[in-house]
């Protein structure tokens, strides 16, 4: 038997296509033959309402009225507000569980909500580009570029005109002459240029120099010494230290500036060699150093000077403002050599510059004087056929590809938010669980945990008395996962069959009871309003609501067919007439059927909620009605998802294409 399901699998994808053939076929060469066994269609409309799934079970309406207060979570007591005793009333808090974790969650699933919106709202926003007539700026830019590519193209064909090539010419002139040399060949006119102004810079700065010398041999005394016998014994007279040492200040300036004599009147103005003038601007720099710290130590030594009748202050006053003057004219001199240095640098540069501008300005005349070659008219004549390409392409719109994909994108941005908002659901719900309140009115009798102890989700904390009547009953351990304090329920009763009660989920079972391999986990309900009928012992039956979708688009769950992938669809019709759209008996489509892909949401033994996809009073199929048979094709993935076991048959009717199409 196993080999030959084995069998059976192997060759199932050569089967289900050939299949579908043999079916689409069969159902063309129906229509088109004209068979008298019409297709029909049964529908479902699309409708506001409520999508409600529970858990059943059955027990007894219990005698004692007393509920064991459990936590839903597990951490660490952080507040305890009541005590044995205490009257509480329903929603009351009796203590708070440290809840830092499931704060952080609740942001976190914020945060994905609001991450989810913004893809969603990106998604819309793409449908309806796609779907508006184009924007009139987009296409005037469009023509723009498609006219300016003609244009360039009808150039480039005609090449260069007149004045292009005059244009080009002046700037190969402007260009040699930028880089032209010197007479003799031997270095650009600009670099001679800074050479030469640099020159005539060094003989100004011999004459500076010697002043300065003059200057500072005026206050000494030293080579002329006959010059300052009026007032010599009066000049540092308050510290003769400092005249020692202008002393020998004067004789290093001195012979700094022999050196820079030896180099300097031995120049030429124009065309001199320019190993020589860098050798000047050296020495230059050397002896504004020695004449600089001359003239500093000679002003020291006029400060320590003493004045008298015969050397007045208005005499050493005249002395101080020479030198002073002295020493500013020489350190200007600095600046000076920079200059010169700098200038001769730039000239360097810009003739290098000029000969690369003058090649490109020789490349770009001779490129003029050719003509444009086949690959630039290759690549001119692509620059229009791709702005007719996107001028067409804009003026024609979004493809039925191009929506039906932006469609699907919304669909499943849809459905992921909605995933969003229930993980934020639940993720609040957790988070109010930290906090314990009484879940009915009632009296404490018993409070066991203490603050700064641990709470467990299995261990009781507290013992409420209610005057509220209690069922308690038992259910398997699939439909307790669902089940949790606090859920409606409504509750009959065998011995009053006419009676509903409302009830709430006051404790359930941690530890599930083993009898005969089974194993059933105990709960209890209590009563939101009273039965003066009902009695303690009596039989009674509990629907209890795990969830609920309340005003949300439903749709019976035949309509829905799921794939592989889990991507679910609806085959959806229009053109049909209302009064007999919903006939049991079926009815004949005018139009073809569209395949819409949906999200869905939650869903029962009968309805499921759609998020995205459809709009209310749209129709969809549910079956299809051949002759005087009814026959239900039903998706072998949609009976999966809701726990049927559906026969190989059964799936392979699914993977074609529904009937119409």
């Amino acid at each position: 038997m196993m080999q030959k399901i084995k069998l059976i699998l192997a060759k199932k994808y050569v089967f289900i296509p050939l299949l579908i053939l043999v079916i689409g076929g069969g159902y063309w060469y129906t229509k088109s033959s004209g068979n008298k066994e019409t297709v029909r269609y049964v529908l479902a409309q699309v409708t506001k309402g409520s999508v409600v799934t529970t858990v059943t079970g059955s027990g007894q309406v219990s005698g004692e009225q007393q509920i064991e207060i459990k936590p839903e979570v597990a951490g660490d007591i952080t507040s305890i507000v009541v005590k044995s005793g205490d009257e509480v009333k329903a929603g009351d808090v009796l203590m708070t569980i440290d809840g830092k974790t499931a704060v952080k969650a609740v942001r976190d699933a914020s945060l994905s909500v609001h991450d989810a919106e913004l893809s969603l709202a990106a998604a819309k926003l793409s449908l309806k580009e796609l779907t508006d007539p184009p924007d009139e700026l987009k296409v005037t830019q469009a023509e723009n570029t498609l006219n300016k590519a003609k244009r360039d193209l009808e150039d480039l064909k005609k090449g260069a005109n007149a004045y292009e090539l005059r244009k080009a010419e002046q700037s190969v002139e402007s260009a040699e002459e930028k880089a032209r040399l010197t007479r003799d060949g031997s270095m650009p006119q600009d670099v001679r240029d800074a050479y030469d102004d640099a020159s005539s810079d060094i003989a100004t700065m011999l004459q500076t120099f010697q002043d300065a010398l003059d200057k500072a041999d005026a206050v000494l005394g030293i080579d002329e010494a006959g010059k300052n016998d009026a007032y010599e014994r009066y000049i540092s007279g308050l510290n003769t230290s400092l005249l020692s040492k202008s002393t020998l200040s004067y004789y290093a300036a001195k012979a700094s500036l022999k050196d820079f004599k030896a180099v300097a009147e031995d120049l030429k103005l124009f065309d001199e060699e320019t190993a020589k003038i860098d050798t000047a601007l050296a020495e230059a720099l050397t002896c504004v150093e020695k004449m600089e710290a001359l003239l500093t130590d000679v002003e020291a030594a006029l400060k320590y000077s003493i004045t008298s009748s015969s050397f007045t202050q208005s005499s050493l006053d005249s002395l101080k403002s020479s030198i002073s003057s002295a020493r500013t004219s020489v350190s200007s001199k600095t600046n000076v050599v920079s200059s010169a240095r700098h200038a001769i640098e730039d000239a360097q540069t810009s003739y290098a510059d000029a000969g690369r501008s003058l090649q490109t300005a020789k490349d770009v005349l001779q490129e003029l004087k050719d003509g444009p070659d086949a690959s630039e008219l290759a690549s001119a004549e692509e620059k229009v056929k791709e702005a007719e390409l996107s001028l067409k392409d804009l003026m024609a719109g979004a493809t039925a590809s191009e929506i039906t994909n932006a469609q699907q994108s919304i669909a499943q941005r849809q459905s992921s938010l909605e995933s969003a908002r229930n993980t934020l659901g639940d993720k609040q719900e957790e988070l109010a669980s930290y906090t314990v309140r009484a879940p009915f009115d009632g009296r404490i009798a018993d409070v066991t945990a203490t603050v700064y102890g641990k709470a467990s989700a299995s261990e009781s904390i507290a013992t409420l008395f209610t005057k509220s009547k209690i069922t308690e009953i038992t259910l398997n351990e699939v439909d307790i996962a669902k089940v949790k304090v606090g859920q409606r329920a409504t509750l009959t009763f065998d011995a009053v069959s006419d009676m509903t009660i409302v009830g709430t989920v006051a404790e359930v079972d941690e530890i599930g009871t083993v009898s005969q391999g089974v194993v059933s986990y105990g709960v209890k309900i209590a009563f939101e309003t009273e039965g003066d009928t009902i009695k303690p012992g009596m039989s009674a039956s509990a629907a209890i609501v795990t969830n609920a979708s309340v005003d949300v688009l439903t749709v019976e769950n035949a309509a829905i067919q799921t794939d592989v992938s889990g991507a679910s669809t609806v085959s959806r019709v229009t053109g049909v007439d209302a009064s007999t759209a919903l006939s049991t008996d079926g009815v004949e489509l005018s139009n073809d059927p569209e395949i819409v892909q949906v999200a869905t949401g939650l869903s029962n033994d009968e309805l499921t909620e759609i998020s995205s996809g459809l709009s209310e009073g749209d129709y969809v199929i549910v079956r299809t009605v051949q002759g005087s048979s009814a026959t239900t094709k039903t998706s072998a993935a949609t009976n999966a998802s809701r726990g049927s076991a559906a026969g190989g048959m059964g799936g392979v009717m699914m993977m074609g294409t529904p009937p119409g199409r």
